[in-house]
């Protein structure tokens, strides 16, 4: 099963993109723009969509004159894995820390200990 699938449409020559995806084991298909009330779409194969992993939510990048589509990255994705790179790498210190220890003017003239 492959991990990513981007679908790629070229606008302005079709047939020389899907020659270029054949050449990459890719599967290319022709399909037409439908029209969905003001705006036009396409439909996905069912095949397609399963083999991409695409679910409910997909990205739409407009890039040279070609239309991508992938599957939407998940929020804070692999972020666990970043933060224990950086803490082994000792990259994890907070920037700022002596400005977050600094005691306020609130703190030494209004508060009572």
């Amino acid at each position: 099963m492959l991990r990513k699938v981007v679908f790629v449409l070229n606008l302005s020559s079709i047939h020389k993109k899907a020659k270029a995806l054949c050449c990459l084991n890719l599967v290319a298909m022709k399909t037409k723009l439908i029209r969905i009330g003001n705006s036009q779409g396409i439909r996905i194969p069912k095949p397609f969509v399963e083999e991409s992993g695409i679910t409910d939510e997909i990205e739409m990048i407009l890039r040279d004159n070609e239309i991508v589509l992938q599957s939407a990255e998940t929020t804070r994705k692999n972020w666990e894995a970043s933060f224990e790179k950086m803490a082994e790498q000792d990259d994890d210190i907070i920037l700022d820390q002596k400005e977050i220890e600094k005691q306020s003017e609130w703190h030494e003239v209004e508060w009572t200990w």
